[in-house]
């Protein structure tokens, strides 16, 4: 059991950890794009993620290969780039994490551990669900003062991450707010679909 929490804890690290890894510095001048498009908005759904969300454009798909201890990863990334950037980036685990315990220790310590690996100032966590599946909300503040917003759920042997970086408040035209309305219209639709 102890083996199986360590590398969990590892997984969810790395894969938090590649959120802000994905963000691009904004030039000065840019101007929102998708986000204030109510028309850019569209469902985007992958079969072989099982999820349906809202994305403010296309997402770009890529897979990444990860080597954590001897078990082999595959990162499904899905990524948009606007003003801020949007992305969902779901794995799974080689054994199963069904002890509630275990999920929940995993869950905690990789929002902690995650924030921590990007020198990140970790802002809040509260525990969320979704259909029945334990998952964590989180709020970041970056080294160069943007933010993130996530979460995380572990549905079954997957873990999903969905997760936007909003540059610094000052950046948008209005300090911000409407940037946080549309990280939580993000957030907030992403469904699973086709469950086993």
């Amino acid at each position: 059991m102890k083996y199986t929490a360590r590398h969990a804890l590892l997984f969810v690290i790395l894969v938090c950890g590649a959120a802000p890894c994905l963000t691009q510095a904004n030039r000065p001048g840019d101007e929102p794009a998708g986000e204030f498009n109510p028309v850019s908005w569209k469902e985007y759904s992958s079969a072989e993620g099982r999820f349906s969300i809202l994305f403010p454009g296309t997402p770009k798909e890529e897979t990444k290969s990860l080597d954590v201890q001897g078990a082999k990863f595959k990162l499904h990334i899905h990524k948009l780039k606007t003003f801020s950037e949007y992305g969902v980036i779901y794995a799974d685990y080689p054994i199963p994490l069904d002890d509630p315990d275990v999920a929940k220790r995993v869950l905690d310590n990789g929002a902690r551990g995650a924030a921590s690996s990007v020198n990140a100032e970790l802002l809040s966590v509260t525990e969320i669900s979704i259909g029945g599946h334990p998952g964590r909300l989180l709020t970041e503040r970056l080294p160069d003062g943007s933010a993130l917003k996530a979460k995380m759920y572990l549905v079954g042997q997957r873990l999903y991450q969905i997760a936007v970086t909003m540059p610094k408040a000052e950046s948008g035209p209005d300090g911000g707010k409407a940037l946080e309305k549309f990280a939580d219209k993000f957030l907030d639709s992403f469904k699973l679909v086709n469950r086993k």
